[in-house]
């Protein structure tokens, strides 16, 4: 399957548009509130996991952090951190 191909067919960032501020905590009710931290937290469940699969095209994490960048170190070391707090 081609990962890559989900970037493109499956756009869901403006979902994050959704997450409640400071503001809206006066004037919605706490279920329309909630509702919306809820659509929030899909959107990071489904950024995770489009990203994991992603990741399962690469057979080798030692050669892509070693010839990475910092901020590659920092990607994968955090996609492993999440990993281990979801599941």
């Amino acid at each position: 399957m081609d990962f890559n191909s989900l970037y493109t067919s499956h756009d869901f960032h403006d979902w994050h548009r959704y997450l409640p501020q400071e503001k809206h905590y006066a004037n919605f009710e706490p279920y329309i509130i909630y509702s919306l931290q809820k659509v929030d937290d899909v959107y990071y469940a489904f950024s995770n996991a489009r990203y994991n699969a992603y990741m399962t095209e690469n057979e080798d994490y030692g050669q892509m952090i070693s010839n990475g960048s910092e901020l590659s170190l920092k990607m994968v070391r955090s996609n492993f951190l999440m990993n281990a707090l979801n599941f």
